[in-house]
């Protein structure tokens, strides 16, 4: 799966692995929580509004 956020630069931080909805994920150390789930997922919830995914507001 691909997140909805592509890092492109800044690659030399030591990898965080976490776990997200049950599925093993990599972050980069110093990463915020935010970050870390948008370069692993495509949203982070569903829309009020809609059946539009959303991501970091709530």
């Amino acid at each position: 799966m691909t997140g909805q956020l592509v890092r492109l630069a800044e690659k030399g931080r030591p990898p965080v692995r976490f776990m997200l909805d049950g599925r093993a994920c990599q972050a980069l150390a110093g990463d915020t929580v935010l970050t870390a789930v948008l370069t692993s997922a495509r949203s982070l919830r569903a829309g009020d509004a809609g059946p539009e995914r959303r991501a970091g507001s709530a």
